[in-house]
């Protein structure tokens, strides 16, 4: 996810439509009636203006189309935002009525089984043509409860309309009607879905901030807005604080905590319909007597301080704990040593080759070496080869990774891949996979050098220009590795459940 961010907020709740699967139970009367305020308005204008990161306005509701007078009073103090609305489209039969009194960029148009009883096909396809002869981007916004629903989709559609569909979310109205897909998916593979509001493959990749009239900006639009679910303090940050830095849900799921507890909070394979649905279990239930801190347990993790080093036996503690197998690090500011300390390997009887199929063989064996003696008896002797597999392509693939010789006999191995795509993260990082040495083969010298030359290899990770993350596998050879991580500054900003 980039630094650029689309905030989305919530008009009221008031709708011309009562659909089943209404997430904020919207209707012409809503049973419990909210709206933005005039003051929340001029705070959040504010907030804008001094958060460059704010790039798209997105309307929702409820119906939007029905407070025309909001949109334009928050359109006219902020002209040089992009402007996007999700509509229902009940305006079909006079569109440039509507239209014409709003400046928009991008329309997603609401239309499915749900939306279907409410308004006639012909008005709705009157509307979405408007759209797309004005320039607007235009998206049919379609919610997919079974897989019959995708015959409604050419009834609907026009030309110069993209179709982008979800599946139902268990919160609102479709909770209290037991409305969602029926069937539910691994706990593993909700957690790799990761969270709708920060997903990469979002539409021009702008993060979802949503504004909640009476409660704050969050990254949820879904569960957790119900005021009967949830952690007010978890989940709302007021506009007059830092919503990047302050908010702790956000701050969760940024990290990866919380797809990665997935397996550890032992969620039942019923509530993994959805992230959302495995969310609203997990934080829905924070106001439950002993659960709330049976789940923080589980986020420990989560909340160690951003300035807290984590030295090899906290990291060993909290590997068993949880099953982990990588720390994701942030780039620390500067690293603490001088250019006159970096000494070449080659003064010390030390070359490097990098590792290619012609040489892999030589680097796993160093590895598998060092780790049978440091774990013996850990593993069978189909998990070696498992091992032998995995670590052999990402070497060789990474096209960067070096094997360290004394003597023409592999001594060292340092495993970084720069730019990969993090399976878990969905994103690209600067991976270091593995490093160490095997110390009855070296010296202290030798030792010295191969950390030194490290230290080159990483100063480019944590370089100020560099925009990608740094994930640094801690399982690596011996302590003097895992300790040299500490010394490089990286700082434990989240966690990841090994595959």
């Amino acid at each position: 996810m980039g630094d650029e961010s689309e905030l989305f907020i919530v008009l009221s709740n008031t709708c011309n439509f009562k659909c089943s699967h209404c997430v904020s139970m919207s209707a012409p009367i809503p049973e419990n009636k909210f709206s933005i305020s005039l003051s929340e308005i001029t705070d959040l204008v504010e907030w804008i203006k001094n958060e460059a990161r704010i790039k798209r306005i997105h309307f929702s509701g409820g119906e939007p189309t029905l407070h025309l007078d909001l949109i334009q009073l928050i359109q006219v103090q902020l002209p040089n935002l992009s402007y996007a609305m999700t509509t229902n489209g009940w305006f079909g039969k006079n569109p440039d009525k509507i239209l014409g009194k709003m400046r928009l960029d991008l329309v997603f148009f609401s239309y499915d089984q749900f939306h279907k009883p409410f308004i006639d096909t012909e008005p709705l396809r009157n509307a979405m043509g408007a759209t797309v002869r004005k320039g607007i981007r235009t998206f049919l916004k379609f919610t997919v409860n079974c897989a019959e629903d995708f015959a409604l989709i050419p009834e609907i559609m026009v030309p110069g309309v993209k179709i982008v569909s979800n599946s139902t979310v268990l919160a609102g109205r479709a909770r209290k009607k037991n409305i969602g897909i029926s069937r539910p998916s691994k706990p593993e593979m909700v957690a790799l879905e990761g969270c709708p509001s920060l997903r990469e493959d979002r539409i021009d990749s702008l993060e979802r901030i949503v504004f909640h009239p009476g409660k704050g900006l969050s990254p949820c639009c879904g569960p957790l807005v119900d005021p009967l679910l949830g952690d007010p303090d978890l989940l709302f940050t007021k506009t007059g604080e830092d919503y990047f830095r302050g908010n702790r849900m956000r701050n969760f799921l940024m990290r990866g905590n919380f797809l990665a507890q997935v397996p550890n909070l032992n969620v039942p394979v019923e509530h993994c319909k959805s992230q959302c649905s495995v969310c609203e279990y997990i934080y829905g239930r924070f106001k439950t007597p002993g659960l709330r801190s049976d789940i923080m347990k589980a986020m420990e993790p989560s909340c160690i301080p951003l300035n807290t080093y984590l030295d090899s036996d906290d990291q060993d503690r909290l590997k068993s704990k949880f099953r982990l197998a990588y720390f994701l690090s942030s780039s620390a500011s500067s690293l603490a040593i001088a250019k006159s300390e970096i000494v070449a390997v080659e003064a010390h009887g030390i070359r490097t080759e990098l590792i290619t199929e012609a040489n892999q063989s030589r680097a796993l064996d160093l590895f598998i070496r060092a780790f049978e003696r440091k774990c013996p008896n850990r593993a069978s002797a189909e998990e070696l080869a498992d091992i032998r597999t995995k670590l052999g392509g990402f070497l060789v693939n990474s096209g960067s990774s070096l094997l360290y010789y004394s003597n023409n006999q592999a001594v060292g191995l340092f495993g970084i891949w720069r730019g990969m795509f993090h399976y878990f993260f969905q994103k690209k990082v600067n991976h270091v996979g593995v490093y160490g040495y095997d110390s009855n083969l070296v010296n202290k010298t030798q030792a010295q050098a191969m950390k030194q030359h490290w230290y080159q290899e990483m100063i480019g990770l944590v370089d100020k220009n560099n925009k990608l993350d740094t994930t640094v596998r801690i399982d690596t050879f011996n302590l003097p590795s895992l300790k040299l991580a500490h010394k490089f500054g990286f700082m434990v900003t989240g966690l990841e459940i090994s595959p």
